[in-house]
């Protein structure tokens, strides 16, 4: 059965809302054990319940801000120093900034995207990928969004995932004797709160109502509909798998026909 996780650990962040939560309930129902990583602990627990335990997994959670690099780093470190079991697979995943043109655009405002929407994926790879090492096994799989090759009016600041994209091919080379996979996930435009947020604010800044502005959005997707979180966590189980490990250093793109280029 293609998915099938049974006996595999995976490390899913920003999974307490959105595509992230999502993945993290795809692969809990294809029996792998979860280890959610986000910085509000009450979502945490609450997911945490909610997620299939097959074979009676217990699956377990670590609080850490990707906005705060070294606590996350401390946070997650502590956890996996003390975790005396392998991870196969880690799932990173982050909030993408807020609207924003590139002219006029504070410097610390990219430092701060660039800490959590890069840095986070650094650190969180380096702590993971020595467990990945020690069972020759391993699946590192970066949700980066489209952004960043299709450019998009206002979404200057998501820019930074080109750098992601960048990282994750070189690393690739680097991890795969020992059988590792490097690989990005591009979604397009998805049912999420955050899609949600960026209409708002985009609208705003068009002049027109959100309404509106979705519906001018569907329109240029050629499937004429956005994502559901769960289309994007079906990606992410196919390079988790087995049967995906022969593909290594890619940007699987699920947007519809959205982007201009590939």
């Amino acid at each position: 059965m293609i998915g099938n996780l049974k006996n595999k650990t995976a490390v899913v962040c920003g999974s307490t809302m959105g595509i992230g939560k999502s993945i993290a309930i795809k692969l809990a129902e294809n029996n792998c054990k979860i280890i959610l990583v986000a910085r509000n602990e009450e979502k945490l627990k609450a997911i945490i319940k909610s997620l299939p335990n097959p074979d009676k997994l217990t699956h377990d959670y670590i609080v850490a801000d990707f906005e705060n690099p070294e606590q996350l780093d401390k946070n997650v470190g502590d956890f996996l120093n003390k975790y005396e079991y392998p991870i196969h697979i880690l799932v990173n995943n982050v909030r993408g900034p807020l609207p924003s043109k590139i002219l006029g655009a504070d410097y610390q405002l990219f430092e701060s995207v660039f800490r959590k929407n890069f840095i986070s994926y650094h650190i969180l790879t380096n702590l993971v990928i020595e467990k990945m090492k020690n069972v020759q096994w391993g699946r590192v799989i970066n949700i980066i969004g489209t952004v960043y090759k299709s450019p998009y009016p206002g979404l200057g600041l998501s820019s930074v995932k080109g750098a992601v994209a960048s990282w994750a091919k070189t690393l690739s080379y680097e991890v795969v004797p020992f059988g590792i996979t490097v690989n990005n996930i591009l979604p397009g435009p998805t049912n999420t709160d955050e899609l949600k947020t960026l209409v708002g604010i985009l609208a705003k800044e068009n002049k027109i109502s959100p309404e509106e502005f979705m519906d001018n959005l569907v329109n240029s997707i050629p499937v004429k509909r956005i994502a559901e979180p769960e289309e994007i966590a079906n990606a992410a189980l196919f390079l988790a798998s087995e049967e995906a490990s022969y593909i290594t250093g890619s940007n699987l793109t699920i947007d519809g026909g959205f982007t201009n280029f590939l």
